[in-house]
């Protein structure tokens, strides 16, 4: 049941918003091979707020690239079974859906995020935010819509061929779950989902579609500047 209910905080893809008051340090809850995962509680918010950080040997470029081919998210994004990119108007905003798998008897979830890609001049780090857009999407009948979600990525790149990888999440489920299980995943869902990524960014065989190739990609990284 434990893995079953990472969809509680799959807060797929997210910067906590900003100037959020009464929030408690961020406590590390794991440090395990280069990867460290924190925790925290929030007044006034049921959920905790957790946040992971891995580097990975690979540039910003390909890093940008794996993060923007939405429809191959489920490969390596904890218990998502399905990503698209609804519409895509640049950097500025953009809408993905995406379906996070229940356990028995616990429903699917789905969610709509609106997208923003920005990127730091000076440090060239390069920010992907998402905010839940719940109207944005016409509801399913079998699947539990996530009402609020705040989910994204920071990625910085360290040296031309490494890149720090930081993922933020905080989120409502929806529907009628016990908090003290949707706690329960806040350690897991970002550990599953950034060794699944870094393992497929460090494996030079694993393909990742080039924005040459496909316009969508190609728009939603328009204008990002890399390390020369």
């Amino acid at each position: 049941m434990r893995r079953g209910l990472g969809f509680l905080l799959t807060g797929v893809l997210a910067l906590l918003a900003a100037g959020r008051v009464a929030a408690a340090d961020w406590q590390v809850a794991q440090h395990e091979n280069g990867l460290t995962i924190y925790t925290r509680s929030v007044e006034g918010q049921d959920l905790k707020d957790f946040r992971g950080i891995v580097r990975v040997k690979a540039p910003l470029q390909r890093v940008l690239q794996a993060l923007v081919d939405v429809e191959a998210m489920p490969s390596w994004f904890f218990n998502m079974t399905e990503a698209r990119l609804l519409d895509s108007n640049g950097p500025a905003q953009s809408h993905i859906y995406f379906v996070i798998k229940g356990m028995w008897p616990v429903s699917d979830r789905d969610g709509v995020l609106r997208l923003q890609i920005r990127q730091d001049e000076r440090t060239l780090a390069v920010t992907l935010d998402g905010r839940a857009a719940p109207e944005h999407y016409p509801p399913m009948r079998t699947r539990v819509r996530i009402p609020r979600l705040q989910a994204g990525w920071t990625v910085t790149p360290v040296a031309p061929d490494e890149t720090e990888i930081r993922l933020d999440g905080q989120a409502d489920p929806g529907g009628s779950i016990p908090v003290w299980m949707a706690n329960m995943v806040v350690v897991e869902l970002p550990e599953v989902t950034l060794k699944n990524l870094r393992q497929q960014l460090e494996d030079p065989t694993a393909p990742v579609r080039d924005p040459a190739t496909d316009p969508r990609i190609n728009k939603l990284l328009k204008g990002i500047k890399y390390p020369e």
